[in-house]
């Protein structure tokens, strides 16, 4: 090969070797191993298959494969939901530093607080855009609710001052001519609408039983669906007691 066509071969050769190097492709195992790690699948197995993993561990493996993509804009939907707290820490610092932009819902406060600088609310079928983190965005929220309510107030009383000009001076001769420039100013005026706030839930709980003292009683109970994830136990739990299962998640 020389010539052009040897030309023709270094050219995308270089091109080629330029989109390896910007796909990170000769750091990928060690990306693998970081994120992998990061995100708690270490402990899970790299070896395992997908078939034998939980939900939980399921989302965690989609959400790594998303991090390796590093797409233009990345969608996230709750993902520190089955994230342990070392887990969440680190998903933090890569969020931070992440180079592309990422669109993230979540009730997790603090982890808004310190990965997003912007906010889009929705309320009343309007969406509003705040610059800043959540706490910023409730800040400006109840500034921008108080200037919109002075606003109708304000708007209010020059209507209602209005009307009780046209209302006075519409019929006397001396007068009408005003009251009419009045009437126009307020058929042009554009009214705004009274704000209001979000409507509140109502529940109702009607109880048919009176409750009993024992909860729940188990005897040989095992825990599993393919296999017995724990020895069969007996469990008995009265009413008022409170019991916690604590662990990693996916565990």
């Amino acid at each position: 090969v020389q010539g052009e066509e040897l030309e023709k071969c270094l050219k995308r050769f270089t091109l080629l070797q330029e989109s390896l190097e910007q796909g990170d492709f000769y750091l990928i195992d060690a990306k693998v191993e970081e994120i992998a790690a990061g995100l708690g699948i270490t402990e899970i197995g790299l070896d395992r298959y997908v078939e034998q993993l939980s939900g939980g561990q399921r989302t965690k493996l989609l959400l790594a494969k998303l991090l390796l993509e590093k797409p233009q804009v990345l969608l996230l939907d709750e993902p520190t939901n089955y994230l342990d707290t070392e887990h969440i820490e680190w998903l933090r610092g890569y969020l931070k530093s992440y180079p592309n932009a990422f669109i993230l819902i979540s009730h997790d406060e603090d982890f808004m607080n310190d990965v997003v600088g912007l906010i889009y609310h929705l309320e009343h079928q309007t969406i509003t855009r705040y610059v800043g983190n959540y706490t910023q965005f409730l800040a400006a929220y109840e500034l921008r609710k108080d200037q919109v309510m002075n606003a109708y107030t304000r708007q209010q009383r020059e209507v209602e001052k209005l009307q009780t000009y046209i209302a006075k001076n519409k019929a006397r001769a001396s007068t009408s001519k005003m009251a009419k420039s009045r009437e126009k100013q307020l058929n042009k005026m554009e009214l705004l609408d009274k704000p209001t706030g979000p409507p509140r839930p109502r529940f109702k709980f009607d109880v048919c039983v009176q409750p009993t003292s024992t909860v729940m009683q188990a005897e040989q109970l095992e825990v599993g669906y393919t296999y017995t994830l724990l020895p069969p136990m007996d469990l008995t739990l009265k009413r008022g007691e409170k019991v916690a299962l604590v662990g990693y998640n996916g565990i």
